[in-house]
């Protein structure tokens, strides 16, 4: 148990990395406080329509409404879309929280909880989120849009469809109004970080380490000893 202990005050001194999961085709997903969904939002149909309209290729306006099965629970969201290069992001001002609302589908019929969100974006601003990797070409390839949960657990998704369907997102601009194709889900998983240690407190630990480590060969030397 002492060498545990140890061990754990060395593992003290290195912060923990945050975990992603492919969450696309999962019907749910239980997020902690501070883990995130992360959707992409494909423009590629956007864009196809806007050079037949002689339009531009970026949108200027982007909401969304991700759909879960009705709950009461006080979920809040804070919510920012960002190129797909992670190189530019715009954040929503105030946190987000679900409505009761009601969906019909095919895969889905029924009451539900809606998050709804909607970014207002200039033409520059715009051309940065969604030209991402593809800048150099002036393609534009899409944003990503990540909900970050800002409060206690909360299990999120509809029974019978995946993740990825969940998410309803419009592109926009001028007169142009088109829905955005699914995209991928990520979860990303906010791990706790934990305090890094004073040098103090890591000679401690690394003296006890030695001073564990040592005894077995302590006695290794003395029975030795003895049998001479």
């Amino acid at each position: 148990m002492k060498l545990h202990s140890s061990w754990f005050l060395f593992l003290a001194a290195f912060p923990l990395s945050a975990g992603t999961i492919d969450v696309s085709r999962a019907a749910t997903a239980q997020l902690e406080p501070g883990d995130s969904l992360v959707f992409d939002i494909p423009s590629s149909n956007y864009s196809a329509s806007a050079v037949r309209f002689g339009l531009t290729l970026y949108p200027t306006g982007v909401s969304f409404a991700l759909m879960s099965e009705a709950s009461d629970l006080p979920a809040t969201f804070e919510a920012w879309l960002q190129s797909s290069d992670g190189s530019f992001s715009k954040t929503l001002g105030a946190p987000l929280t679900f409505s009761p609302g009601a969906l019909s589908s095919s895969a889905y019929s029924g009451a539900v909880s809606t998050l709804e969100g909607f970014f207002q974006l200039t033409a520059k601003d715009s051309q940065q989120i969604f030209s991402g990797l593809g800048a150099a070409t002036g393609a534009a390839t899409g944003a990503v849009l990540t909900l970050r949960n800002l409060g206690p657990a909360v299990l999120l998704g509809l029974p019978g469809t995946a993740l990825r369907q969940d998410l309803f997102a419009t592109l926009s601009g001028g007169p142009l109004e088109v829905g955005a194709l699914h995209g991928a889900v990520l979860l990303r998983e906010s791990l706790p970080q934990v305090p890094e240690p004073h040098s103090g407190a890591l000679l401690i630990a690394g003296g006890l380490v030695l001073c564990l480590a040592a005894r077995p060969l302590e006695r290794i030397s003395r029975r030795q000893t003895e049998w001479h």
